[in-house]
């Protein structure tokens, strides 16, 4: 029997089971691979870890999102495009579109589909499941993967400072603001939006001195300079960063890099994540303080963000305990209305915050159409700079 009719008979089975896809299943955690499709990934990856039957039927793990009282609506095709961005070696491209009614239905190499009832369920069919329908959860399940959660209030937990960094700022005495001038010593690597938040913050009165990747000697309070590595080299870079914090960790309040947009992307994702662990591990080692950076969006690509927000929930995961400024938060909010600034299932930097001809960045010029992400000069990097001072503060603290 081809593929397609078992797929057509195997699903008319689907109808016997109860409401609600068979498997009652919390909601996903932001462990993106503590759910059946993450089970169903490593299962293909490694088959003879574990029975199949075993991976898939394993219920989820207890820890719910923090915001799982208020989750988001994702879309069928939302989900499916997260699945391929997070799961390329399981879903590569490109998917052949299946006609079912009722259901929206990909086709890859395997076989494998990954399909969406009508009714939000989400099933697998393939090889890899022994050509057994596999119920993996509701959209429900995965809206907090898909469109991100946010985590706790950032000021609240003094960990994650995101947007009401600013107001946390703003009401900070005169006296411990200076500080970040004077006795925290700290330095800044980047690339172009990096400059962005330095032009916002010498703009409210705290300049960052200039200090490439080789320095070995810091002024006192804010330091900040350009990677040497090119953009997309993130290997290079998180190298740079490292060397650098370790030649100055006597005196060194806190270390602090930024990615830039062509080094979180899909394929170069993991990698990335894994280098920058290993490179914080090596300075914790040595007593430096690391100030993490939730990666720049990106305006009017989704596939370009999804890759990007997941490094934001792994850097939530994996430092929880650190201080993290959430630049992903803070842009990604559109100042007039509060709302968030989404398409096709991400985030994405705010149109009224981006550099435009009518709101153009200082130093980094106006922004094309899609694929960019720099920060308006007057006066979204000036806002966007105090919640990043904040960081910076509360880092030391």
């Amino acid at each position: 029997m081809k593929p397609l009719k078992r797929l057509g008979s195997a699903l008319l089975l689907v109808g016997l089971m109860a409401c609600g896809g068979g498997n009652s299943l919390p909601v996903a955690d932001q462990d993106a691979g503590n759910h059946p499709l993450g089970r169903l990934h490593r299962t293909a990856s490694a088959p003879h870890s574990m029975p199949r039957s075993a991976l898939l039927n394993a219920p989820l793990a207890a820890g719910k999102s923090a915001a799982a009282a208020a989750l988001p609506s994702i879309t069928a095709i939302a989900f499916l495009n997260w699945a391929e961005g997070r799961y390329p070696d399981l879903l590569p491209p490109p998917a052949q579109a299946v006609a079912l009614t009722g259901w929206l239905v990909r086709l890859y190499t395997g076989p494998l589909y990954l399909g969406v009832r009508d009714d939000g369920n989400i099933y697998a069919y393939g090889l890899v499941t022994e050509y057994q329908v596999v119920a993996l959860g509701t959209l429900s399940d995965y809206a907090c993967l898909v469109a991100i959660c946010l985590p706790p209030d950032p000021v609240g937990t003094g960990n994650f400072v995101g947007l009401s960094g600013i107001a946390a700022w703003d009401a900070l005495p005169a006296d411990q603001k200076a500080r970040v001038n004077t006795t925290m010593r700290s330095f800044f690597l980047h690339q172009s939006v990096g400059g962005d938040l330095e032009d916002g913050a010498q703009a409210v009165g705290f300049k960052f001195e200039y200090a490439d990747s080789h320095a070995t000697s810091l002024a006192a309070g804010l330091n900040g300079g350009l990677f040497s590595s090119n953009n997309g080299n993130y290997a290079g870079k998180i190298a740079e960063f490292r060397n650098m914090a370790l030649a100055n960790r006597s005196g060194l309040g806190v270390a602090i890099m930024k990615f830039g947009y062509a080094d979180i992307v899909a394929d170069k994702l993991a990698g990335a994540q894994t280098d920058y662990l290993a490179a914080v591990n090596a300075l914790r080692a040595q007593g430096v303080r690391v100030l993490h950076v939730t990666p720049p969006l990106v305006y009017n690509a989704p596939p370009e963000n999804a890759p990007k927000l997941q490094m934001r929930v792994w850097m939530m995961s994996t430092f929880a305990q650190d201080t993290i400024f959430d630049l992903e938060d803070v842009e990604s909010i559109d100042p007039g209305t509060g709302a968030r600034c989404e398409r096709g299932g991400s985030w994405e930097i705010c149109d009224a915050v981006r550099s435009t001809t009518a709101c153009p960045s200082l130093n980094q010029g106006v922004d094309a159409p899609s694929g960019q992400g720099h920060v308006c000069f007057n006066p979204h990097a000036q806002r966007l700079a105090k919640a990043f001072l904040y960081a910076i503060y509360r880092s030391q603290l």
